[in-house]
């Protein structure tokens, strides 16, 4: 088969989250400057070396881009393009051109501190009375950071473990991590805390002793901090 005069110029590879980005020129000198006339196609095909072993094709483009979609994070790949003409002929392969995946740098988008108010009651029973001290969260990425402070300063009946609720975002719950712990005098106790979401938006902290008892008492000062991913 007679070679095609349609040629690529100028591939680049642009890495953005999740994808690479490819654009391309053509060039077609037996047409008088008007190269899509005669252009039908472009095969796209890549690699990880640039010596293009045993290269992957991709697809096929009737236009001069396309997006390499579901990348892995970080990962870096080599790429040719080859024009097509309307006579089924096939240009030679561009130079090959390298393109990484840009992951989202997370700490670069991180909001400010959010106030917001949490619900505090008993996992089972009723909790009493409390006041709220500083509860506040940020968004970075698709990571969610806070913490709630507050005083008990009544005890219901047949209160057990402590329940924070209303926190925003629903938490993946395999990368949650969650601490606890209260100011008993001049004492600090660490508290075992579990968080999960509740399916509305929102997640939940449960505060517990580490012996499973439960840790409400009357004038005591409750600090809980998380930090999960968001379950998107």
């Amino acid at each position: 088969m007679t070679a095609s005069l349609v040629t690529i110029t100028g591939l680049t590879a642009s890495g953005a989250a999740n994808q690479i980005n490819l654009q391309w020129s053509i060039s077609d000198p037996h047409v008088g400057g008007l190269p899509f006339l005669q252009f039908d196609h472009a095969e796209v095909r890549y690699a990880s070396d640039a010596g293009m072993t045993s290269p992957t094709t991709l697809s096929t483009s009737a236009s001069f881009s396309y997006n390499h979609l579901q990348v892995l994070g970080g990962a870096s790949y080599y790429y040719q393009v080859r024009a097509v003409d309307k006579s089924g002929q096939f240009g030679p392969w561009c130079d090959a051109v390298q393109g990484t995946e840009a992951a989202i740098d997370s700490s670069a988008i991180a909001t400010a501190w959010t106030n917001f108010t949490p619900t505090i009651a008993s996992i089972t029973g009723a909790l009493g009375a409390y006041t709220l001290g500083s509860c506040r969260y940020k968004q970075a990425g698709l990571l969610c950071l806070g913490t709630v402070e507050f005083t008990v300063t009544s005890v219901g009946t047949g209160a057990t473990g402590l329940r924070v609720s209303g926190i925003p975002f629903e938490a993946q719950n395999s990368d949650a991590a969650a601490s606890a712990y209260y100011t008993d005098g001049s004492t600090n106790v660490s508290c075992s805390a579990a968080i999960f979401d509740n399916g509305t938006n929102a997640s939940i902290i449960d505060v517990m002793k580490y012996d499973g008892t439960s840790p409400i008492a009357a004038n005591r000062t409750f600090v809980v901090t998380w930090q999960f991913e968001i379950d998107v």
